[in-house]
């Protein structure tokens, strides 16, 4: 998992994005460097100035999340595009039956063909646009297709997680959603799609949101 995922915005000022590859990042603005190596966890951190010193990761990931949720707190009209990405999206489709030894194991939902296009979050849904004319999706026609736009209400969605790689998501129809970000942050979408259903949840009188996966649970 490259740097920039966890750092991808400066924990010192806020700037976003870092840049850098691998285990290196560093921010343009202030001209702190970030660089992976140290144990447990550590990442060093060296300054203009040339002083240097070794911080948890998980707390510069803090710091990072809370620039993400004042982010998050200004208001914008519920249709404004608070963030959006290049992806790549894939949808489950039916369940196939799992064969082992002769004997059936159960069912497993199978990832559809992965398709290219944009992602786009606001307070109301999260939308993807492959910028081209809709068609069916061979094997899911639920499934965004290879090509076309598809909306998702945040009302809609029933689960969040994410990997080192991919944000997924459970839709009130069924089955899986992944996105894969070749040029952002699964962590930053994470961080604004959790915030912004938290904020929704509040406005609909729906209760605070406790827990995420392996559903959203309110209290």
């Amino acid at each position: 998992m490259p740097l920039t995922y966890l750092l991808y915005r400066c924990p010192r000022c806020g700037n976003d994005p870092l840049e850098g590859s691998k285990d290196e990042a560093n921010c343009p603005a202030c001209g702190l460097a970030f660089a992976r190596g140290g144990e447990g966890g550590l990442i060093r951190i060296l300054d203009p100035s040339g002083e240097a010193w070794e911080v948890p990761g998980h707390r510069l990931a803090s710091e990072v999340q809370g620039w993400t949720e004042k982010r998050l707190a200004e208001d914008r009209p519920g249709d404004a595009i608070i963030h959006s990405a290049v992806v790549r999206v894939r949808q489950s489709g039916p369940e196939s039956p799992v064969h082992w030894g002769g004997g059936l194991l159960g069912f497993a939902e199978a990832m559809g063909e992965a398709v290219g296009g944009m992602l786009l979050l606001s307070r109301e849904a999260l939308t993807f646009d492959s910028g081209k004319k809709a068609g069916p999706h061979p094997g899911n026609p639920s499934g965004p297709g290879p090509t076309g736009r598809k909306t998702w209400p945040l009302l809609d969605i029933r689960a969040v997680q994410t990997s080192s790689s991919t944000l997924q998501f459970s839709p009130a129809d069924g089955g899986l959603v992944e996105f894969k970000f070749p040029e952002d942050s699964p962590f930053r979408w994470e961080t604004l799609l959790r915030g912004t259903l938290k904020r929704v949840y509040r406005a609909e009188g729906l209760g605070e949101i406790v827990e995420f996966q392996p559903r959203i649970v309110t209290e």
